[in-house]
C-alpha cells in the first residue's frame, strides 16, 4: 500500500492531468484533502472532478456533506466504496430527477463582437443534423452569418465559431450559383449558424435573401430566430410569399436561465402577430423543449397563449424537439464553468451516437407539447426535429417510411399553407 507521501505525489499528478485548477478554491482543498485520506484512485479521482464541477454548474450544493470528516487516514476499502455509492446516488439522481430552478441563474458577460466580411465557399448545404437514423425534413441551410450575439446555453454556434460575427461577401452572387430544379420544391433556412434576424439586415443580407426567394417560388425560405428585430420586414411592401419567420419560443424560466441576452416569449410573440397581420406565414420551434420541476404547466400557459394569439390559418407549422448535444459541445460547455442547469440531466445516446433525454421523458415531453395544440392538430402541420421513428409513434401514431416521403410531405404541406396568403 502507498505510503501518505507517495500518496500525496500521485494526487498531485492527477490534478494536474485532470485540471482539477478548473474547480472552486473550496473544492479543490477538500477534495485533496478526503483524497489523502480515502486513498481514491486515478478514475475515482476523475469522476469525482467531474461530479464538481457539474454541480458548481449546476448551482447546487457539492457532495461533502455526504463524506466523514475528522479523520486523517482512514485506509479502508470499504469506508471508500461506501462513499463513492453514497456520491454516485446523489449525482445520478440530480440527474435522473427534473431539474429544480431557483430564481435566476447568474448570466454569463455579454459578448463583444467583431464584425468582419468573409469569403465563404461553402456557404449551404444539407443540415448538418440531417441523418438516415432518424426522421429529417431534408432542410438546406444558408449560412448567410456565422456566429450569435445571444448565449443559449444548450448551442452549438459558441462551440463552433468565435467571437468574430462573419458576414459571407459576396452573398447574392453565391446565391445565384446554387443550382436548383425547377420540378422540386426545397426547404432552405438561415438559423443554423446564427439568428436570421438579430443583425436586421446589416450588409443586405435579408434584402438578398428575400431576392433569392422571389426568384425561386419552389423554395420555402425559412427565418429562424430567437429575435425581435422584424423592422425589415415591417418596412416591405411586396415580400415574396414564399417566406416563412420561424420563433424559437420557450417557457420564460428556460430563456432567463438558459437562453441568456433573448427576449422573452411574450415579446417573440408579439413580434409574431405584427407580422402576421401582414399576411406574411409565421411558424414556432418549441426545441428544446426542457425537463424541469413545473415545465407541464409552465408550458402548457405558452402554448395556450399561442393558440389564443393566432389563428391556424397564420401557422405555417410547428415543430418539438429537445436538447440533443454532441461531446464537444458538452465539452466546451464544461470549459466556460457557466452556472447552467442545462446539463443536469441523464444523457443516453441517441441512434446517431449523440447524447439526450431518454426515450421514456421524450416520450412524456413531446406527448404533453402535442396534447396542448389540441385544437389545431388537423389544421397545422406538426413534426418532431432530429427523433427516430419510435418516438414520432409515441407521439403522433405514426411515422414516414423514409426521409425522402418526409421531406415531400412537408413541403407540399408548408408550401400549401403560404399559397392561402
Amino acid at each position: 500500500m502507498l505510503s501518505l507521501s507517495a500518496y500525496r505525489k500521485k494526487f498531485k499528478k492527477a490534478a494536474a492531468e485532470f485540471n482539477f485548477s478548473n474547480l472552486p478554491a473550496g473544492d479543490r482543498k477538500l477534495l485533496q484533502e478526503y483524497a489523502c485520506k480515502y486513498f481514491f484512485s486515478y478514475q475515482e479521482l476523475h469522476f469525482l472532478y467531474n461530479c464538481l464541477l457539474n454541480l458548481y454548474m449546476w448551482d447546487v450544493p457539492p457532495f461533502w456533506h455526504l463524506l466523514e470528516t475528522r479523520q486523517q487516514y482512514i485506509p479502508n476499502p470499504q469506508n471508500k466504496k461506501t462513499v463513492i455509492n453514497s456520491i454516485k446516488k446523489y449525482f445520478y439522481q440530480l440527474r435522473a430527477n427534473p431539474k429544480y430552478y431557483k430564481g435566476q441563474l447568474p448570466r454569463p458577460p455579454q459578448k463583444k463582437v467583431n464584425y468582419i466580411k468573409k469569403k465563404n465557399n461553402k456557404f449551404w448545404g444539407r443540415c448538418p443534423a440531417y441523418s438516415p437514423n432518424t426522421v429529417c425534413c431534408g432542410l438546406f441551410t444558408i449560412d448567410a452569418v456565422k456566429g450569435c450575439p445571444f448565449h443559449c446555453s444548450y448551442c452549438s454556434i459558441q462551440t463552433f465559431y468565435t467571437q468574430n460575427i462573419e458576414f459571407t461577401a459576396n452573398l447574392a452572387n453565391g446565391l445565384k450559383n446554387i443550382k436548383l430544379s425547377a420540378h422540386k420544391l426545397y426547404h432552405f433556412g438561415t438559423g443554423q449558424s446564427s439568428d436570421s434576424l438579430v443583425f436586421g439586415n446589416k450588409n443586405n443580407t435579408l434584402s438578398e435573401l428575400t431576392e433569392f426567394a422571389a426568384i425561386h417560388p419552389n423554395i420555402i425560405l425559412e427565418f429562424k430566430t430567437k429575435s425581435i428585430n422584424i423592422n425589415f420586414f415591417k418596412k416591405q411592401q411586396n415580400l415574396p410569399p414564399n417566406i416563412v419567420i420561424s420563433w424559437s419560443l420557450n417557457t420564460d424560466t428556460i430563456t432567463e436561465n438558459e437562453e441568456h441576452f433573448t427576449p422573452l416569449s411574450t415579446a417573440k410573440i408579439k413580434a409574431a402577430q405584427e407580422l402576421a397581420g401582414k399576411g406574411i406565414k409565421i411558424a414556432f420551434h418549441f426545441h428544446p423543449v426542457v425537463f424541469y420541476a413545473g415545465w407541464f404547466a409552465e408550458y402548457k400557459k405558452l402554448c395556450q397563449t399561442v393558440v389564443n394569439s393566432f389563428s391556424p390559418e397564420q401557422i405555417a407549422f410547428i415543430s418539438f424537439g429537445t436538447v440533443i448535444f454532441i461531446k464537444p459541445v458538452i465539452k466546451e460547455l464544461c470549459k466556460q464553468k457557466l452556472k447552467s442547469k442545462i446539463l443536469q440531466m441523464e444523457l443516453v445516446p441517441n441512434p446517431d451516437n449523440k447524447l439526450t433525454y431518454p426515450n421514456h421523458v421524450k416520450e412524456e415531453l413531446f406527448n404533453a407539447m402535442y396534447s396542448f395544440f389540441a385544437k389545431w392538430h388537423q389544421k397545422v402541420f406538426f413534426y418532431l426535429c432530429m427523433e427516430p421513428e419510435n418516438i414520432w409513434r409515441s407521439t403522433f401514431n405514426f411515422s414516414y417510411k423514409n426521409n425522402k416521403i418526409f421531406e415531400e410531405e412537408w413541403c407540399n404541406n408548408v408550401m400549401q399553407k403560404l399559397k392561402q396568403r
